[in-house]
This record gives structure tokens, C-alpha cells and sequence, in this order.
């Protein structure tokens, strides 16, 4: 069996039963642009729509999923079942992290449960692409100290030269790892977080109770009420 775009042969014996045939199909074609994220990326990117309040538009962060290249597909039928795949697998993630938590397992571990460093480059890669859809979100939880380890264990996968300069290799390679491992209990925090914050957007204000009108105004001028504002 031929591999799709950042699949490796660890995780194809899993993908086979995943939501995602569809798009590795497309990815396989020639409509495909070198740009497309692969699998594993494309979990990163849709995890990372599912754990932000903001509600973002498909219309909105489909776009990403070709990268600088449009795709060209051959029919509507096409586009329409490499669509639904993305869409199953989003709904998939969501079920995954609600369900399972933090014992949910990301595409970045191999089937013995280990975390590898390069899936999860690629993954956090798709992940912070969708963080520009939420920067203000995500700077608001990197620069509170209550909240800054959730946003930790993403950032070790970025370039830093600093931690470079003064660890070793197999240094930086032990802290993603360990990093890599800890992201399922992070994105389980931020699942949590996304839906009490999304929650309190949506809650209406409760009424006021209601001021009898021989107790005094709620406004503070010592009359009562039915002699001040109660005249309106």
C-alpha cells in the first residue's frame, strides 16, 4: 500500500480505519498541490479549530487546508468526499478529546503508545496554523501564568535557538518528547476551557428582581420606589 502525504508506515495500519480516507484519496490524486497538509498535519490544524471558543467558519478554515496552491479537482464529486472527510475527522477529534481526554492518543503516537518527535513536529506544525484564526486567545493564555502550560508544550517544537545553543541534541529530543506526551492532558484543559468560555458568552444576564414599590429606589436617591423611578 502506497503511503498518503505525512503518513508513516507506523500509523498506516491505524489510519485504515480512521475518517480520513477520503482526503488521503485526494491527497494521492493529481488535484492534490504539493502544499496540501498531509494526514497527520491536518489532525494538528482541525484539533487546534476544536479547543479555541471562537467558533471559525469552515468557509473560513478550509482555505488552509491546500496551503499556497488552490487544488484543481476533477469533479465536484471529488472535492465533495475529500470535504466530508475533513469534516468527519474534525467531528472525530472532537469526540475523541470530549470522550476519551486525556487518554485520547493523537496521530503523533505509534501504535505502542510512544510519541514520535518527527509526527508531532508535523502535527503541532497544523496545530499552530490554526491559531491564527484565535491570536488573541492564544496570547491571552501564553501571557497569563495560570495558563501558560497549556501553550507550553507546543512551543518546544518550534525553532529555538536558544534552547538550542545550551542543550544537547538528546536533550531537546527528551523535552519534546516528554512535551509530545503531555499534549493529550493539555488538550483536554483546553477543551474545557473553550466550552466554559464559549458558556459565558452565551449565558443571558438574569433578570433583575423585581422592586416593591414601597421599598426604596434602587437608584439611591432615599425616596421610594413608587415615588421616584416607579413613575415611569
Amino acid at each position: 500500500m502506497e503511503l498518503a502525504q505525512g503518513e508513516s508506515p507506523a500509523i498506516a495500519g491505524g489510519m485504515k480505519k480512521a475518517t480520513l480516507a477520503g482526503w488521503k484519496a485526494f491527497l494521492a490524486s493529481p488535484a492534490a498541490p504539493p502544499s496540501a497538509m498531509g494526514a497527520v498535519e491536518l489532525e494538528g490544524y482541525l484539533t487546534g479549530l476544536a479547543v479555541v471558543p471562537e467558533i471559525v467558519l469552515p468557509s473560513i478554515w478550509i482555505t488552509g487546508l491546500w496551503g499556497d496552491e488552490e487544488p484543481v479537482f476533477d469533479s465536484n464529486e471529488q472535492l465533495q468526499e475529500a470535504l466530508d472527510s475533513v469534516m468527519g475527522h474534525y467531528n472525530a477529534v472532537i469526540r475523541q478529546i470530549d470522550g476519551k481526554g486525556k487518554r485520547w492518543k493523537p496521530m503523533f503516537f505509534t501504535p505502542d503508545g510512544a510519541a514520535d518527535i518527527e509526527l508531532c513536529r508535523q502535527w503541532v506544525r497544523g496545530f499552530w496554523k490554526a491559531s491564527i484564526f484565535a491570536p488573541d486567545t492564544w496570547l491571552d493564555l501564553a501571557d497569563d501564568e495560570r495558563t501558560q502550560f497549556l501553550v507550553q508544550p507546543f512551543t518546544v517544537f518550534m525553532d529555538l535557538d536558544d534552547i538550542d545553543e545550551q542543550l544537547s541534541p538528546e536533550e531537546i529530543d527528551e523535552i519534546r518528547r516528554e512535551s509530545a506526551e503531555f499534549i493529550p492532558r493539555v488538550l483536554s484543559a483546553l477543551r474545557k476551557l473553550a466550552q466554559i468560555r464559549a458558556g459565558e458568552e452565551t449565558i443571558p444576564a438574569r433578570p433583575s428582581r423585581k422592586v416593591g414599590r414601597n421599598e426604596p429606589c434602587p437608584c439611591g436617591s432615599g425616596k421610594k420606589y413608587k415615588r421616584c423611578c416607579g413613575l415611569n
